[in-house]
């Protein structure tokens, strides 16, 4: 999985290790954490040859690579007249296109195995929108589309492609960039108060299971009720 050297990402790996899979941590450093059992790989997914090499990478030190989940990503707050055109490019590099290049690297080995789990991380944001974050917003609505076309394709392969779409999770991004506006989003939250990382990576362990292979082409959001409806 891509990203998964903190937060969201982190915690999916912990939990995807926790349910028994053997995890390959990528990021750009190749460094995620000592103390978990994973196997890092280093993958800037900005690059075809990195991510290629890295899924290639995986397949030979496993034997396969049966399950992909995408949560690379980046987000710059800016409003839309302000947004330079290398800003939205390098966003939609990353969130779009690196979730591309990391499903396409995995599709052949999945279909000739016929057997696989795709997972894209998105974001509330691609549903409800996000003032002061329209390429963040943007870019992870495009990852819906990408999941649900690649979804049809590959469907009676035993592949299943689904996004998994978090609210207002309890990371360093949201200790930082949102502080200011914490208590004024809870107060928008039903349940009253900001998600868990290991409460996404234990919905991404359950959509990786071997046994969800009916669960395909759907958002699934974890946002503690606030975009209910959309």
């Amino acid at each position: 999985m891509t990203g998964a050297n903190r937060g969201i990402g982190l915690a999916c790996a912990r939990s995807l290790r926790s349910q028994g899979f053997a995890v390959a941590a990528a990021s750009r450093s190749g460094a995620v954490s000592d103390a978990d059992d994973f196997s890092n790989v280093t993958c800037d997914v900005r690059s075809t040859s990195q991510v290629e090499a890295a899924a290639r990478e995986v397949e030979v030190a496993f034997g396969s690579l049966d399950v992909v989940v995408a949560n690379a990503g980046i987000s710059a707050l800016a409003k839309t007249q302000r947004i330079t055109d290398q800003a939205l490019a390098q966003v939609i590099d990353v969130n779009f296109a690196g979730a591309f290049r990391l499903v396409r690297a995995a599709l052949p080995g999945m279909i000739e195995r016929r057997f696989g789990r795709v997972i894209l991380i998105s974001s509330l944001s691609a549903l409800f929108g996000s003032a002061g974050n329209a390429h963040y917003a943007a870019s992870k609505a495009a990852q819906i589309g990408l999941a649900r076309s690649i979804a049809r394709e590959v469907a009676n392969r035993n592949i299943t492609v689904n996004v998994v779409a978090p609210g207002f999770i309890d990371t360093e991004m949201t200790s930082t960039d949102l502080a200011r506006f914490r208590d004024a989003i809870t107060d928008r939250i039903p349940v009253g108060r900001y998600g868990l990382a290991h409460e996404v990576g234990q919905l991404v362990a359950a959509l990786a299971h071997e046994h969800a292979g009916y669960i395909t082409g759907s958002v699934i959001q974890i946002d503690g009720g606030m975009g209910m409806g959309y």
